[in-house]
């Protein structure tokens, strides 16, 4: 009769522990924690049988997130010794995925106070832990503020939104202002730069374009093929943010309309939850959201930057001020010269003004003593406290009462300003700390206005410094080009026989001259090229122009000088590429100038030339394999007289002007051009180019 009612007894707890929403477990309390006994619910909650748990010792420790190891190992020995606890970390599901689950269990001390076994249970917790991320999110989106606050923004948001979700992968694209592109703002892919991550909005861009374009959510499973129009065409299909067999792509709404898309992706071979298409929408509300902030703070940069105009700031931050405090008479007073101005002051009758004047920065003065020491002044009753002289002026005035606060721009001072009242103790120590904020934001707009006016005067001498160099370096180049002319020319008609036969000793010398000679003349053809661009006098001779025949006609003329460096010099153009319409004369110059330098500094290897077209632009890419150039030097070699500090680039030559003019070219048709090099790896320039060009980039 008792062994029936045992076995009633443990049929009864089986069955109330398989609908427990909890797994109830004992564990050894030391060592590896080897689970002694697990409820069969672990198979409907964790996708694992209690046996799997029961004889494998280290199947606690080995399914722990990597993440959280180091911290539950840490905490579960000071648990254990005190009694017992509440622990919460992730856990790999039989599915592959992590969970999350809060872990509560006693310790099961023997007769000698030791830990001798631990009895707990499991719960999860995803769903709590997920809303919990998902609020910090959603309030997160509340507080961008500017551009700085959006990327940061955004890089915590992806970082967090992956490990919520569980993802491999997680781009946010915005669209740019054409609605052509779609270029990634953040993403967790570090393998590539952003400025790779880019899609066409249209079919080359698959998945990404046409969520975007019809504002409904695509969900890949991994399982089956990607139907042949959510694919990424060439070139954009390797591009490694996206190139995952399970993906889900979202949009990016504000109001309904469609500003970009949020791509999530798995590496593996893991399916794709339905479920997580909800939560997905959810952050791709938050991106939208902030990007929409963002956007709306750079639309009032406009305003802000007039308002730094300190005549429309002194009235505005008089009223500012007004609304926190009451005052008989306010006053802003800079430092000019050698003497203090009052820059703004208004006056309640029967104060005076001072609006305009100015007066010697004198030593024992309370505005000196304010700008000196960079502290603030409280002046509660001028009848009883008067440390400086201009103290018993302002009582016999009828001024009781002031308040004063230096304006600090970082570590200088940039003036002050005053509020004075005509009652005695108008002002506590609290309107101090009420007021700091505000003289901060006026010491701000002090300090912009300031610089602004120099970075004014500084720009109007390098105009003119600029304007000077430009006619001197067209004069020059004139002048040295016309005997360099008749060096050549004369060289020529020596080599040429016309004056008789030399001998082989004067052939070589003269070869050398009319070598060095012509290298010379290109130098200064080259200044006198940047500079009729700069001077805004070159005019692009618009006609139409096949890019295939410049790439055909560019790769022979340098085939002979790829040969005698034993490097290979081949094209690849996309078949069937429009005509463009261009100035196909400088277009010539930008290839044959990109050509040139990688045959250049290119020892051994190969030079390719790629054309591609997509969107109405042509995308020109050289490619070779010679030293590459530093990241630091990326920038900089577009601009004019420099070069990369690469000491084989150095050795080389040249004036440090053909990447500048082809920049400038490039942008006069209204492409651009860059480069995607590191050192040892070889260099990519590349440039776009309008198909058609109806007027220069310039041109208002």
């Amino acid at each position: 009769m008792a062994e029936a009612e045992l076995k009633a007894a443990h049929e009864r707890l089986q069955h109330v522990l398989a609908v427990c929403p909890a797994i109830v477990y004992t564990t050894q309390a030391s060592g590896d924690f080897a689970c002694t006994f697990v409820s069969d619910n672990i198979e409907q909650i964790l996708g694992y049988t209690a046996r799997d748990m029961l004889d494998d010792p280290d199947f606690w420790t080995t399914h722990i997130h990597p993440q959280d190891t180091r911290r539950v190992s840490s905490e579960v020995s000071r648990l254990i010794h005190e009694g017992g606890g509440n622990l919460e970390y992730r856990f790999r599901h039989g599915d592959g995925h992590y969970r999350w689950f809060q872990d509560s269990f006693k310790t099961v001390f023997d007769g000698k106070g030791q830990p001798f076994e631990i009895v707990g249970s499991w719960a999860d917790v995803t769903q709590r832990k997920l809303a919990e991320s998902f609020q910090t999110l959603y309030q997160a989106g509340f507080r961008i503020h500017g551009p700085l606050g959006l990327k940061d923004w955004f890089d915590g948001f992806i970082r967090t939104a992956r490990d919520v979700l569980h993802l491999d992968r997680l781009t946010i694209l915005l669209a740019d202002p054409g609605g052509k592109w779609l270029q990634a703002t953040a993403s967790t892919e570090t393998k590539e730069s952003l400025e790779k991550i880019r899609v066409p909005i249209g079919p080359e861009g698959g998945a990404l374009a046409q969520v975007y374009q019809t504002q409904q959510p695509i969900a890949v499973d991994g399982h089956t093929p990607v139907p042949e129009h959510l694919q990424l065409k060439p070139p954009f299909d390797r591009i490694e943010a996206f190139r995952s067999p399970a993906f889900a792509v979202v949009p990016l709404l504000i109001q309904n309309h469609t500003i970009g898309v949020l791509a999530a992706g798995w590496r593996g071979k893991r399916p794709f939850d339905p479920a997580a298409l909800e939560p997905l929408k959810l952050l791709a509300t938050q991106a939208a959201v902030a990007s929409e902030h963002s956007r709306l703070y750079a639309a009032a940069q406009p305003v802000l930057r007039r308002s730094l105009q300190l005549n429309d700031v002194y009235p505005a931050f008089a009223a500012a001020v007004k609304a926190l405090l009451a005052y008989d008479r306010i006053g802003v007073v800079v430092p000019e010269d050698d003497n203090l101005m009052m820059a703004l002051s208004v006056a309640e009758p029967p104060l005076a003004s001072w609006q305009g004047q100015s007066w010697p920065h004198a030593e024992g003065t309370a505005g000196a003593w304010v700008l000196a020491e960079k502290k603030s002044r409280l002046v509660r009753d001028r009848a009883v406290e008067q440390f400086f002289a201009e103290d018993k002026f302002l009582l016999n005035e009828g001024v009781r009462s002031s308040l004063m606060l230096p304006l600090l721009a970082g570590d200088d001072a940039v003036g002050y300003f005053f509020l004075d009242h005509r009652a005695p103790h108008a002002y506590t120590e609290r309107d101090l700390e009420l007021l700091d904020p505000v003289a901060q934001q006026l010491a701000l707009a002090i300090q912009n206005n300031r610089l602004l006016m120099e970075l004014q005067e500084k720009g109007r001498q390098l105009e003119i410094a600029s304007k000077h160099k430009s006619q001197f370096l067209a004069s020059m180049s004139h002048e040295l080009r016309t005997p360099l002319n008749a060096i050549v020319g004369y060289t020529e008609l020596i080599l040429d026989k016309i004056y008789g036969e030399i001998p082989d000793k004067v052939r070589e010398a003269l070869v050398r001259l009319d070598k060095n000679a012509r290298h010379l003349l290109g130098l200064i053809n080259e200044v006198l090229d940047l500079s009729k661009i700069e001077s805004g006098s070159v005019d692009l001779a618009l006609a139409d122009y096949s890019m295939d025949e410049i790439v055909h006609m560019t790769t022979t003329a340098l085939q002979g000088l790829a040969a005698e460096k034993q490097l290979m010099l081949r094209s690849t153009v996309q078949p069937g590429l429009p005509r463009g319409r261009g100035d196909e004369r400088r277009i010539t110059q930008v290839i044959l100038n990109l050509l040139g330098n990688a045959i250049k500094f290119t020892e051994t290897g190969e030079v390719h030339i790629a054309v591609i077209t997509a969107d109405d632009n042509f995308t020109v890419s050289v490619t070779d394999t010679g030293p590459g150039i530093a990241e630091s030097d990326h920038a900089r070699i577009f601009e004019e007289f420099q070069q990369a500090e690469n000491a084989s680039i150095v050795k080389k030559g040249g004036t440090g002007l053909g990447l500048a003019i082809a920049k400038r070219i490039i942008e006069l048709h209204g492409g651009r051009i860059w480069v995607e090099s590191s050192p040892g790896k070889g260099s990519v320039f590349s440039f776009t180019l309008p198909v058609q060009v109806q007027r220069q980039a310039n041109e208002s």
